[in-house]
Order: C-alpha cells, then sequence, then structure tokens
C-alpha cells in the first residue's frame, strides 16, 4: 500500500512576537493494490455473560429476546460471513471471572461445531470483570504471535466493572490499554443497551488507537463484530508512527488524532532528545485517512523576517522504515514599515501645514 503525508495548515508568523498556531497533518493510505499481501486477522471476542446480559435491551419492547442471545446470534452470523482460513480466533468470556472458553486457534484448522457449541452454551450469571477479560484476551492475542497481524480485541459489555475475583475494584483501564497499545493491539468496545460505563468505553478505544460503539439490536451486534473484521482485511500497513521531528527551539503540544469521525487524545512518546515527538496511528486503512493536529509554539525570530524556515520534520515510520515525509514550514512575516514623517498618513508631518481656523461671523454664532 502506497501512503501519503502531507501538511494542510499554513503558519505565517509575526516576525517580532512569533505565535501559536494550529499544525495540521494527513496521513493519507492509498488503495490495496494486486501485489499487497492480505494481513492476517487475530481476534479476541470478549462478550459479557454477567447476570444483567439475561434481560432484554429494552423492557418496554415485545421482544423478550435477552441480550446475551442477541449477542451470540449476531457474533455468529458476523465471524461466518467474515472469518477466513488464513484468520486466529479465541472467545473469552466474562462474568464475576474473566474465563477464555475457546483458546486462540487458526480458522481453517478449527473445529468449527466444537466452537459454536462453546459459545452456545454460555449462559449469563454473577457480576462483571472486564479488566480480567481484556488481560485474557492479551494474553491469546500474545500466544498468536506475528506483530504484523492485524489484531483487535473486539468487547462487548452492558455494565460496568465490578469483579469478585482477584481483579481490582477500581484498576488503571488506561494503562492496560496503553499497553495492549504497545503490542499493536487495538480495542474495539461496544456499549450494549443503556447501562454500561460510556467514559470506561471511551477511555480503552482512545489509549488504544480503537473506536467505541453503542449497540442495542441483533444486527447491530452483527455489523459491529462484521464491520470491525471487514476493517481488519482492508488493514494495509500495521500500526505505524508519525515521528515529528522539531527544531529545538519550537515546541508542540495538545496532540489529537482524528479517523473515521472520532476524535481521541493522541497517543505521543517523546524522544529523549525532547525534541522528537511519536505519535502512534494505529493501522492504516484503505479508504480512510487519519488527521493528526497540534498547538504549535513558534517563537518570535526578527533575523529571519521575509524568510521561510523548516519547523519540523516528519516522517511516518513502521519498524525502522520511512514510508512516507513531509516537513512544517514557517513564514516569518516582516515587522510593518515605519511611516515617513510627512506621509500624511497618521496626521500632519513636518512639511504640511495646518488650515488656518475659519473665521465664524456673529450671525453664524447665534444661528
Amino acid at each position: 500500500m502506497s501512503v501519503t503525508l502531507y501538511v494542510t495548515s499554513e503558519h505565517r508568523v509575526p516576525a517580532d512576537s512569533g505565535a501559536r498556531q494550529s499544525a495540521n497533518i494527513v496521513v493519507e493510505p492509498g488503495e490495496l493494490g494486486e501485489l499487497d499481501e492480505a494481513k492476517e486477522r487475530h481476534v479476541a471476542l470478549c462478550l459479557d455473560t454477567s447476570g444483567s446480559m439475561r434481560w432484554q435491551v429494552d423492557p418496554s419492547t415485545p421482544d423478550e429476546t435477552s441480550k446475551l442471545e442477541k449477542v451470540k446470534s449476531g457474533a455468529e452470523v458476523a465471524l461466518a460471513d467474515e472469518l477466513k482460513d488464513s484468520d486466529y480466533v479465541s472467545v473469552v468470556a466474562f462474568s464475576g471471572e474473566a474465563e477464555t472458553v475457546v483458546p486462540m486457534e487458526n480458522w481453517g484448522e478449527a473445529d468449527e461445531d466444537q466452537f459454536w457449541d462453546a459459545v452456545s452454551d454460555l449462559e449469563p450469571s454473577g457480576k462483571t470483570d472486564i479488566y480480567g477479560a481484556l488481560e485474557h484476551a492479551h494474553e491469546e492475542l500474545r500466544k498468536a504471535g506475528s506483530r504484523d497481524a492485524v489484531r483487535r480485541i473486539l468487547l462487548l459489555t452492558d455494565g460496568q466493572h465490578n469483579p469478585t475475583g482477584d481483579t481490582p475494584s477500581d484498576p488503571n483501564f488506561e494503562q492496560l490499554a496503553a499497553d495492549i497499545d504497545e503490542s499493536k493491539v487495538s480495542i474495539m468496545a461496544a456499549g450494549v443497551g443503556s447501562d454500561y460505563d460510556r467514559h470506561l468505553m471511551k477511555t480503552l478505544a482512545d489509549a488504544s488507537q480503537g473506536n467505541w460503539h453503542h449497540l442495542e439490536t441483533e444486527a447491530e451486534f452483527a455489523e459491529f463484530i462484521g464491520g470491525e473484521l471487514g476493517r481488519g482485511g482492508r488493514v494495509g500497513i500495521v500500526a505505524p508512527d508519525l515521528e515529528i521531528d522539531l527544531d529545538p527551539q519550537f515546541s508542540a503540544t495538545e496532540f489529537l488524532r482524528q479517523v473515521g469521525g472520532q476524535s481521541q487524545p493522541g497517543n505521543v512518546t517523546w524522544e529523549d532528545d525532547g525534541s522528537t515527538a511519536i505519535v502512534s496511528l494505529g493501522d492504516l486503512v484503505e479508504g480512510e485517512s487519519q488527521l493528526v493536529t497540534f498547538e504549535l509554539g513558534i517563537p518570535g525570530r526578527p533575523r529571519l523576517a521575509g524568510e521561510e524556515y523548516t519547523v519540523a520534520d516528519v516522517r511516518l515510520r513502521q519498524d525502522g522504515e520511512t514510508l512516507a515525509e513531509t516537513d512544517i514550514v514557517a513564514e516569518f512575516v516582516p515587522l510593518p514599515e515605519p511611516k515617513e514623517p510627512g506621509s500624511g498618513e497618521d496626521g500632519p508631518g513636518e512639511g504640511d501645514k495646518p488650515e488656518p481656523p475659519r473665521e465664524i461671523s456673529t450671525t453664524e454664532e447665534h444661528l
């Protein structure tokens, strides 16, 4: 897959005072070509089997099908349609504790009847150990190896973290998601019904370059799982980084990443020199541009008045290889020229003669 990297922001800065401006960098993947080898997809499906999953999504409707049954039916439809023989899949169920009910296995070699029996046998009971489920799923993905594969955790839950086992009741979900992201795995989180923890869903997605959804119907469950698998099939470059090498005189803060209509804080680390920012992008998907924005601090440089200056070199990199590059350039606008005396632009000058006052007659004074 080819990829284009370009800057859409213009930076015209007063040479005397400098400025803070928003910088915009677009990462635009090209189309997958015939020579682009399809990526393996490694998927860990995390299904909430807590007691609340026995209830309907909306008790006010005549549909008495439980949330868990809808999730299982949607999963069966989506996985049967989307999985290929080269893919790997596992299933983690979680209530008060998490449990791997189907270890990671190659779909082409799997006993499908046994797989679906394991999913069908899931029953709702107990509390909700979301943290433990993510740990189990992450471990299953580690077992499959291959960091060049498209790796996803698909999490579906209707509740809030409330474990009964050894899992902490108030764990650091953001750190867990960041650790998962570090191993090039994204969390696609889906909240079922109306009582789930929306803030947690967003935190998990933001910290792992994933996304989150609100689901209610069986069709939406199937669309979520199938859609994420489909997106995985259009990945051309797995989890590259955007490297922004700033001139030490300049600064960059408040990073944001936008993709697929969702905006999230940029996952940024800084090199030891303090002037090179590394922004994690997540996978590059055919047809999905990514926008990285940040606040750029440009100090005044009177001696550069009227000149352009390269503020930062920008590179898209994966595993030490540069895939595309561009730069951010600032133009330092000259100071306004001082007004010449006598120009007439700022009042009378040295050569200007003021008009004498007009004499007013007595008659005019009294009108």
